[in-house]
């Protein structure tokens, strides 16, 4: 048995809109006819390593300059978190 919840963030409430919701309904229901088999994934992510004294930080990106920025701030001991 496979159960799935479609889920849409960012409502308007008290009368969201179904649009969005109907959208992702559509897209869920696809990928469940090809028996979730996705013809091209996303890119994987660079691994980039920052050696510091008795540490080793691993950075998943696709950007080489924010490796750069990253590795700056971290030997001023400034602690950055990055989210998107």
């Amino acid at each position: 048995m496979i159960v799935g919840v479609v889920w849409v963030p960012n409502q308007n409430y008290p009368c969201p809109s179904l649009t969005r919701l109907q959208k992702a309904d559509d897209i869920a229901q696809d990928l469940f006819d090809v028996c979730f088999e996705i013809t091209r994934g996303p890119d994987a992510p660079d691994v980039d390593w920052i050696e510091l004294d008795r540490e080793i930080v691993a950075v998943f990106s696709n950007d080489t300059s924010l490796l750069t920025t990253l590795s700056k701030l971290m030997k001023k001991k400034v602690w950055v978190f990055l989210m998107e």
